[in-house]
């Protein structure tokens, strides 16, 4: 008996329930219609409001650049009807004003020969006319905006490469890399391109090469700058080397004229990694190896240390015997 009371009261607790939600849902329907036709109401009348849009100011006086970046956005004061406020507000963002300065010139500024500027008067008739009469334009800010304009200059500038080369083993570069083209024509203001000395490249890693490869880097932009090549093409030659050991005689520099020194020993044994390709050419022509007579220091006693410098980058892992000779100096 007391489960059928149960049932009986779930049941009407149900209909209940299923009556409420009908009620709720109605209500919420009409109060979005309602809310609609009072958002559609008030689009219907007029509003003075402000946007924001982007700027673009086109054709600088001829062989003139600008110093600096423009402003990117106007704030204009605009007069219409609610539903055309709201389609501009949507396009304002992604479609930007543009004032052509061959049709509104910049003015000079009074004692200046790089300063000029534009006032919001003068740039109305063009703003106007990009707003297609559907809206009345209140004011514009900033009221006026300066530009520092300079000469438009060029200069060619070398390419440094930034290159990280690692070989696989019993390989090694065969020769200096090569940048064509070394060096590019850049133009812009002249107080930015009388700075730049050279320019960068982006950093180019190569890991176990076996083999010359070659390969295209971006040169690294710099802003308000023109590039006659925005990317080099670097070539690294690789090849297999072979240890290569010959003996060659060693220099005397600064040496008085009235001074001989004699050096014990005379020669040097040089022990280097040489590419293949090199091997039948390798000799004491692509070493500097020599001793300072100035670096003679009678704390190391007679003694004087022997310096080996290559001449060419393909020649890798240098070694040598002795690192000290002896000496004896005679007079002349």
């Amino acid at each position: 008996m007391d489960t059928n009371l149960l049932k009986q009261f779930g049941k009407v607790f149900s209909r209940e329930k299923a009556k409420v939600n009908q009620r709720i849902a109605i209500f919420t329907f009409f109060l979005i219609v309602a809310t609609i036709l009072w958002y559609l109401n008030k689009l219907s009348y007029e509003y003075d409001t402000e946007l924001v849009y982007p700027v673009r100011f086109e054709n600088f006086p001829k062989g003139k650049v600008m110093v600096g970046e423009p402003p990117h956005n106007l704030k204009i004061g605009v007069k219409a009807f609610g539903y055309t406020l709201l389609r501009y507000k949507l396009v304002a963002s992604i479609s930007p004003l543009v004032i052509d300065l061959n049709k509104t010139p910049l003015l000079p500024q009074r004692d200046s020969e790089s300063i000029f500027y534009i006032t919001a008067a003068r740039m109305r008739s063009p703003i106007i006319s990009q707003l297609r009469g559907e809206l009345q334009l209140l004011s514009v800010l900033p009221d006026t905006i300066f530009f520092e304009l300079t000469s438009l200059v060029q200069r060619k500038v070398a390419v440094k490469p930034d290159l990280q080369i690692f070989t696989e083993k019993q390989h090694m570069r065969s020769g200096p890399v090569t940048i064509v083209p070394d060096s590019i024509i850049i133009s812009g203001p002249k107080t930015i391109i009388d700075t730049i000395a050279e320019l960068n490249t982006a950093l180019l890693r190569l890991d176990k090469l076996t083999s010359s490869v070659e390969r295209y880097i971006p040169i690294i932009q710099i802003p308000q700058v023109g590039y006659s090549h925005r990317r080099v093409s670097a070539t690294i030659p690789v090849e297999k080397y072979t240890e290569a050991t010959f003996s060659t005689p060693i220099d005397i520099r600064n040496n008085p004229q009235d001074v001989q020194l004699i050096l014990l020993p005379r020669s040097v044994n040089i022990k280097c990694n040489v590419p293949l390709s090199q091997y039948a050419n390798l000799s004491s022509r692509y070493f500097d190896v020599f001793v300072d007579y100035s670096s003679i220091d009678i704390s190391l006693g007679n003694k004087l240390r022997v310096q080996v410098v290559s001449k060419v980058e393909f020649i890798g892992n240098i070694d040598f015997e002795p690192k000290y000779v002896e000496f004896i100096i005679e007079k002349m």
